[in-house]
């Protein structure tokens, strides 16, 4: 069945002007892909500084997948995972640690290397005395491991992102609202218009449900409480499991992180407990006392389906009318009604280090008219209207 709904228009704009609504890794990758297409890029932060939500973790992981060959889901997070590296490549400085990163999960190691859809290359399997050598910790069971892969500074990565674009960044304005004028969008915070623009970008995670053209996205802000454990093994790369762990960074080991769906922002002494535990299947580590551990809280954005949301944002009210009787099986459709201007790239989850890169880059070649670094059924795969679908 052919899929019009999912046909985007061919847009021409003015000028080469762009305003992002969000200052995270999706924000600032954005900026930096338009900005090395020409374009003049402000990004609107209600925070003091970049990278101040899950983007302002210690660190964060850099890795494919693992999913079977036909997922559509891995195919994506493969090529951004690929095109991350390909990127990070280009900056000095920015303290990317290519340490590797071996997979415990059973469901995970399990699966046969000729049915998973990472090649053979960036992937292979080891025993329990190989993962043992390799990590240099003593472990329980085999795995999979990822010599490429590693970890990164989220926070400084988006800094990186903001330099390297020479956008402006305007801080401390909290957003509520963008309204169409004419052929330009005005964007508006509790008190005023702050700024303008013919294209828009919302990069703000779980808060871009509260612009009223993004309110039927089912976006959910999931909490995550990182527990920095002092250094107390000699581990030489990342652990994954039913959570990770990291290398000492700074004199501590990053272990995390949990899932909750509650807004408490504060360190709580049962979640550490709770990483703690999900450690220790892993590694037998020393008894020590959660409330002297320290910690982070952050909330990701995350889909029911584990997709982001990345595309132009669709016409609800053209789609409700011009697909209502979609469950009826007709065929001649009509292409589906986008707001011109108007694009999201939200709902990155955890893996934000592998997905912003490339959704930055295909919003960018949508927006200015390019090729994209996706196939067709990837970024339908992506396209925010396969809810309203």
């Amino acid at each position: 069945m052919k899929k019009p709904w999912y046909n985007l228009p061919h847009n021409h704009y003015n000028s080469k002007k762009a305003v992002i609504i969000g200052a995270g890794l999706a924000g600032t990758a954005l900026a930096y892909s338009l900005g090395n297409k020409g374009w003049d890029v402000t990004i609107i932060e209600r925070a003091n500084e970049v990278g101040q939500g899950a983007s302002g973790n210690q660190t964060g992981l850099i890795m494919p997948l693992i999913t079977g060959k036909n997922d559509i889901l891995g195919q994506i997070y493969l090529k951004g995972f690929l095109f991350t590296l390909k990127q990070i490549e280009k900056f000095s400085g920015i303290d990317w640690q290519q340490c590797g990163i071996i997979e415990l999960r059973k469901d995970k190691v399990k699966k046969s290397l000729e049915d998973i859809v990472i090649p053979k290359d960036l992937v292979k399997k080891i025993n329990k005395q190989e993962a043992s050598e390799i990590s240099g910790v003593k472990l329980k069971t085999s795995g999979l491991f990822f010599p490429t892969a590693g970890m990164i500074s989220p926070k400084k990565l988006c800094d990186t992102y903001k330099n390297e674009s020479g956008c402006n960044v305007i801080y401390n304005k909290n957003i509520l609202k963008v309204v169409r004028d004419n052929d330009v969008w005005q964007i508006f915070d509790e008190k005023e218009k702050i700024s303008e623009s013919e294209v828009v970008v919302i990069a703000n995670a779980a808060d871009a449900t509260s612009f009223k053209q993004c309110g039927s996205l089912p976006i959910e802000s999931i909490r995550g409480q990182l527990t920095f454990l002092p250094k107390r093994l000699n581990l030489k790369t990342v652990l994954c499991y039913d959570g990770y762990i990291t290398p000492q960074i700074n004199g501590y080991h990053c272990v995390g992180a949990t899932f909750s769906r509650d807004n408490d922002p504060n360190i709580r002494n049962e979640d550490h407990l709770e990483n703690v535990k999900n450690l220790n299947k892993q590694i037998d580590i020393e008894a020590f006392e959660c409330d002297t551990l320290k910690g982070r809280v952050a909330f990701r954005a995350a889909t029911p389906d584990r997709r982001a949301i990345v595309g132009q944002v669709p016409d609800y009210n053209a789609f409700q009318t011009d697909y209502a009787d979609l469950h009826h099986g007709r065929n001649n459709y009509p292409d589906g009604k986008y707001l011109k201007g108007l694009y999201i790239s939200a709902g990155h989850g955890s893996r934000g280090l592998t997905s912003c890169p490339i959704s930055a880059e295909l919003l960018a070649c949508m927006i200015n008219n390019e090729p994209l670094p996706l196939s067709k059924k990837e970024v339908d795969a992506l396209s925010p209207a396969r809810f309203l679908i």
